[in-house]
């Protein structure tokens, strides 16, 4: 239902999510490289292509093999650190990475500890990262699985900015929210609570939502990219409730409206407007109903 209730909470969830994420890059489609080390230029490790990354000069406390560096050690920089276990110049097993970069939106202070695979984050850890986006400062915390780099299987995530916290756990799929899940986003005047299902970041399939604000509301049912669309139940907080088909979030289809009073009528809707007369009852009277605008009225 298009209202502004409703507009305000689809708005919100797309602002968060996109100051959450920015597309994550699966390690395989990245650039990766053999980097030197600064106090050994024949002793080089394996990592990601990065314009800041091959400006630092880092150093290897440990062994080398084979003009790798390899076995347990620190790679360290004066903005970053790497320390594990490598094998032939790549992280193998438990690490832990820490580090600050600089990047065209802003600055990113973030710390990972947990499973790399071949240089590359793969199983259990937990991230936790501080940053800037658009002139805001973020923290960002994560813990659960990761897949070639990216946040991929069980996982539970939390943003804070300024005023606004979200909290989102449950599936993953290639760094976004996908499969079941439940969310919750807390701004200054709004607490929306969801739990369903995702796709690619937005509530599609069955789910259940809860907003408390200006506009409160329940609606249970299909989603479809964040809109209402399918069967469902929407009720407020006024008693009022409608029960039947959506498109698009607008009341869209065979549905009944049930009024604070108890009244109801039946009918067929477009566009949240009811279409000619519907089946109305009045404390167990039959009567018509019909719309006036996207109010309800009944005949005498």
């Amino acid at each position: 239902m298009h209202h502004n209730g409703y507009v305000t909470v689809t708005f919100l969830i797309a602002i968060v999510l996109s100051a959450l994420f920015t597309k994550a890059t699966p390690a395989q489609e990245m650039n990766h490289k053999w980097i030197a080390t600064a106090n050994n230029p024949d002793c080089t490790f394996w990592a990601s292509y990065d314009k800041e990354m091959t400006e630092e000069k880092m150093t290897w406390s440990g062994t080398c093999l084979n003009g790798h560096v390899h076995g347990p050690g620190r790679l360290t920089s004066s903005h970053s650190y790497f320390e594990g276990t490598f094998r032939e110049g790549k992280l193998q097993g438990h690490a832990v990475l820490d580090g600050i970069r600089m990047k065209g939106e802003g600055s990113l202070a973030g710390h990972f500890e947990g499973e790399m695979e071949n240089g590359i984050i793969h199983g259990h850890g937990a991230f936790d990262a501080n940053m800037m986006r658009n002139g805001e400062p973020m923290r960002l915390s994560y813990k659960g699985e990761f897949n070639d780099g990216v946040f991929h299987g069980r996982g539970d995530i939390t943003l804070e900015k300024k005023t606004t916290h979200l909290a989102y756990r449950g599936n993953f799929k290639n760094g976004t929210f996908d499969g079941q899940g439940s969310l919750t986003i807390e701004s200054e005047n709004e607490h929306i609570t969801y739990v369903g299902k995702f796709k690619d970041d937005a509530f599609h399939g069955q789910g259940v939502i809860e907003v408390k604000g200006p506009v409160q509301y329940r609606y249970e049912g299909e989603f479809q990219r964040n809109d209402k669309h399918g069967n469902g139940v929407q009720e407020f907080s006024d008693g009022s409730q409608y029960a039947g088909e959506f498109n698009n979030g607008w009341k869209h289809g065979h549905g009944v409206a049930t009024l604070a009073n108890g009244n109801t009528c039946t009918g067929e809707w477009k566009e949240d407007v009811l279409i000619g007369a519907g089946e109305g009852l009045i404390k167990g009277r039959s009567v018509k109903c019909y719309a006036d605008g996207t109010a309800i009225k009944f005949a005498d």
